[in-house]
Parts: C-alpha cells; sequence; structure tokens
C-alpha cells in the first residue's frame, strides 16, 4: 500500500514542459503555424521552442524545420542547434533548441512554398 501510494505520488509529480505562447496561432493560407517557447525544456545555455504546423490540405512532410526555422537576434540570424521532430501528413510538430542569447528575439518561420513567412516576437521568457 505505502508503494503504491509512493507511486502515485511520483507520477502526480511529474509534470509537462511549460509552454508559453509567444504569438497567437497564425493563419499562413492553408496552414496555421503556432510558436510556443517550452520554458521546462530549456536548460543552460539552450532555449528550446515548438513549432506546430496545421492543416487540412497541404502534406507537411517535405517541410525542413532545421532550414525553415531560425531565431533573429539584434540583427544576427541563428539555425537551431537541434531538432526533434514529431507527427506527420497534416499535423507535424518539433522542438528546436537556440543559444541562449536573452530577449526581446524573434523565431521565424522562414516559409515554404505551402506556407509564408511568420515572425513571432518573444518580448519575455517566462
Amino acid at each position: 500500500m505505502v508503494v503504491a501510494g509512493i507511486l502515485i505520488w511520483e507520477i502526480i509529480s511529474i509534470s509537462p514542459p511549460e509552454v508559453v505562447t509567444g504569438g497567437t496561432q497564425q493563419p499562413a493560407g492553408d496552414v496555421s503555424v503556432e510558436i510556443n517557447y517550452l520554458a521546462g525544456k530549456s536548460i543552460g545555455d539552450q532555449i528550446v521552442f515548438e513549432v506546430s504546423l496545421n492543416t487540412h490540405s497541404v502534406d507537411l512532410d517535405g517541410i525542413d524545420f532545421q532550414k525553415t526555422v531560425v531565431m533573429q537576434k539584434d540583427g544576427q540570424t541563428f539555425f537551431p542547434l537541434a531538432v526533434e521532430i514529431s507527427g506527420s501528413g497534416h499535423h507535424r510538430s518539433a522542438e528546436l533548441s537556440f543559444p541562449g542569447t536573452g530577449v526581446p528575439l524573434k523565431i521565424v518561420f522562414l516559409g515554404t512554398p505551402e506556407i509564408a513567412k511568420q515572425e513571432f516576437e518573444f518580448k519575455e521568457l517566462k
């Protein structure tokens, strides 16, 4: 009984990473783009953002997050240090790690034939 109580307590104590929306979900033609800061996964000198693409009419499997999402800060452009992709078809997302440069900053989806360029400004990260 005690062991079961401890296991339940540990499961309840584990929480998903905090997600802070940096901009509203933006439609880009038939595709919506949403970018969120993941505070719980941003560790040390790296900050992590989740980029979500959703549609009902375009196949998103050809989108290369490594090449189409950048961070801009003080006139400099940074490509992701690491990318973890999930989903396929009409619903894809990726967690992208960037160097911690401080705020304000922009995360920019550079655009593809299927999706127009989108910019999300982060004035604070919390």
